[in-house]
């Protein structure tokens, strides 16, 4: 706490001094940080809008004033801004800024504006990885009481269509959000019969790796190294597999795993110290 409250000083010190430092774009970036970690939210908020008033209009800063506006509580304000940023995004990068939207909502407890928001960018099939959105559509409706029910809306989009993997990865990426990641896994093996890509086995490895699924997993990753493992990957597939055989009990195979390890990764440490853990 005393060294953001010296940084502050300091930098407000700097502003009073030379006022035009405050036109530098990481300036006062690093200065409305400073107002955020000191809960200023009156300095906070006179600086978002000389940076709005000051700067070119883009999808960008409005956003940037969003979240500083949704984080001082004033969310009707963080909501209009989220709003102009969309309205300004290019093609490309509206996705993530309708997703910003969402979470604004989130954070004002506005579950049902939120919802509304996501189910735009789902019927619309639009990319949801990566984004968060996975799993604030958990958080909204675990707050909103209703996760049994949404579960098994979107488990009808899955029955309509089994060969949709977009559903069938929203729901995946869901149970993965609620701890369930064997029946995470189930949907993901159920894509992969029809889309074997690197993306799904490694969510679907993953979903076994935190589950202790050991025997599962080591089926996954053969099939995997046989079907679609690239040469570049440096071992790390190999330490999982090593991993999985010595969890399943397969020791033998663990160690042969571990010494092909050995020319991938010369100077590996770790793999030469669970090698001797495997011998002993």
């Amino acid at each position: 706490v005393e060294g953001q409250a010296a940084k502050l000083a300091v930098m407000e010190e700097m502003v009073a001094k030379h006022p035009s430092v405050k036109n530098d774009r990481f300036v006062s970036g690093e200065l409305l940080r400073a107002y955020e970690d000191a809960q200023r939210t009156d300095k906070l908020m006179e600086l978002t809008r000389e940076r709005l008033a000051s700067e070119p209009k883009t999808a960008e800063g409005y956003l940037d004033a969003s979240r500083l506006l949704a984080k001082a509580g004033q969310f009707d304000k963080a909501v209009e801004y989220s709003r102009k940023a969309i309205g300004l995004a290019d093609e490309r990068s509206l996705n993530y800024y309708t997703c910003q939207l969402a979470f604004t909502w989130y954070y004002a407890k506005k579950y049902e504006e939120a919802d509304q928001v996501m189910e735009g960018i789902f019927t619309n099939r639009q990319d949801y990885f990566g984004s968060g959105l996975d799993c604030l559509v958990v958080w909204t409706h675990r707050d909103m009481g209703d996760m049994d029910a949404y579960l098994g809306r979107i488990q009808a989009r899955v029955d309509a269509n089994p060969a949709d993997d977009y559903w069938m990865g929203l729901l995946a990426s869901m149970y993965v959000t609620m701890k369930e990641y064997a029946r995470a896994a189930e949907y993901l093996e159920m894509i992969l019969k029809t889309k074997p890509t690197n993306e799904y086995y490694g969510r679907a490895m993953d979903c076994y790796r935190r589950a202790g699924l050991n025997d599962k997993l080591v089926d996954l990753m053969l099939r995997y190294k046989r079907d679609c493992a690239k040469e570049d990957d440096q071992g790390v597939k190999d330490i999982w597999l090593r991993d999985a055989y010595r969890g399943a009990g397969r020791l033998d195979d663990a160690l042969a795993t571990g010494m092909r390890l050995i020319e991938v990764r010369p100077k590996d440490c770790e793999n030469f110290y669970v090698l001797g853990e495997i011998l002993q």
